[in-house]
This record gives structure tokens, sequence and C-alpha cells, in this order.
């Protein structure tokens, strides 16, 4: 019984709307809406109405007595929208069935409609999947467009450290001129850079850099094989 009136007490929250200055049909529009009664909002919208156009002709004694009796409205509808809500509750699961009939009717219709319309439906499918062929073939060209300095990223512009120059790499968080020139040496003795970590760990960057660097860097396939590129240096002489 007591968590009945406390329910009840929490739940008549939009009560207090009808205290609200030129708003007091505020809260017999809320009740009407939460219990779908029409009747309810049309009183709700002609209280702040009737309390507006007072105001603003200068009755205000006018204004003081619609007041007072939406206040009073909306005490008298109280318990009668407790029970609406009660009913309501109770005609749930008869509607819930009503609607999965309903869904059920407006499937089979539809289904109906393409029946011998097989033909029709192939061609939509494969329209569909060419699409879906075309979107898959521009993902691979992106992926695979490695070479490039600069890669996108949840428009995030990443520098690719195995393509890109010497001071792209001195302007990342933690690397400098110094550490550029040393990852530029690396990366033409070892043939690139295998992975992020390793361009991390072989230029000690140090620790309070490493997550700013990481968001800023990728580890792309190099733009030529370091490894073909020594000089032959001499003369040639022909036999």
């Amino acid at each position: 019984m007591e968590t009945s009136k406390r329910k009840k007490l929490v739940g008549s929250w939009w009560v207090l709307l009808s205290f609200i200055m030129f708003l007091s049909g505020l809260g017999i529009f809320v009740a009407g809406t939460k219990v779908k009664f029409k009747k309810w909002k049309i009183f709700g919208l002609g209280y702040i109405l009737a309390e507006w156009v007072s105001m603003a002709t200068g009755l205000v004694a006018v204004y003081m007595v619609i007041h007072l009796i939406s206040i009073i409205h909306t005490f008298m509808i109280r318990e009668e929208y407790f029970i609406r809500l009660e009913v309501i509750e109770s005609l749930k699961p008869d509607l819930l069935e009503k609607e999965r009939v309903r869904k059920e009717k407006l499937t089979t219709n539809i289904r109906n409609q393409y029946v011998g319309k097989e033909e029709v439906l192939m061609n939509v499918l494969k329209e569909s999947d060419g699409k879906k062929n075309i979107k898959d073939v521009v993902i691979k060209d992106k992926v695979s467009d490695v070479t490039r300095t600069f890669h996108k990223k949840e428009n995030v512009e990443l520098v690719g450290i195995n393509s890109c120059s010497e001071q792209e790499l001195s302007c990342l968080p933690g690397v400098g001129i110094i550490l550029a020139k040393k990852a530029m040496n690396i990366r033409i003795n070892n043939g690139g850079f295998k992975s992020v970590d390793e361009f991390i760990s072989l230029l000690a960057i140090k620790d309070y850099n490493i997550q700013n660097l990481k968001g800023k860097i990728i580890c792309n396939k190099p733009e030529k094989d370091y490894n073909k590129t020594a000089k032959v240096t001499g003369r040639r002489i022909d036999i």
C-alpha cells in the first residue's frame, strides 16, 4: 500500500507544472500526452492561451482566476490519470499482439507483390553486388597506395617513416634534426623500418613522446629498395 502511494506521488510530478506562471495548463497538457487523451491536451493549451491573452490585454484579475481554475482542474484529473495508465498497461499485451498481426499482414502483402517478379529482384541484387564490388576495389586501391609520404587516417595526416623526407622527420615530436639524420641513415642501410616500434626503439625516442609520436606516423612500404642504391665508382673498362 505504501509502495503504491509512493509510486503515485512520484508519478504526479506533472501536477507541479500547473504552478508555473503563464503556463499553468502545461500540467494538464503533459498528462493528456502521457495517457493519449486529446481532450486534456486541448484544455491545457486553452488555459495557456487564455493566460497569455489576459496578461497581454492587462486583465490581471482574469489571469489570476484562469490560473487558479487550471490548478484546480489539474488536481481533479490526477486520479483519472492513474486509472487511465492502469487501463493502458492492461491493454498493452493486446496492443502488442495487434501490432504483430498488422506487421505479419503487411509482410505477406509485400511478399505477394513480388511473386512472379523473381527476375526483377535478381537484377536488383546484382546491381547491389556490383556497387559493393566497386566500393571494395576503391578501398583496396586506397590501401595499396602506401608509398605516399602522407596517409590519412581519421582526418589526421600520418607521416610514412619509410618514404618521407629528412625535414618531415625532424618536425615529428621527439625527433628533431639529429635523430632525423640518424633515421635516414638507418633507413638507407637497413632497407627501411619494419615497424613503428622498431623506428621508436632504434631512435631511442623518450617515453613521454612515444604516444604522441605513434599518432602521427605509419610504417609504410619503402619507395625504393635501399639495398640496391649503392653507387658504383671507378672507371669502366671495355674489353
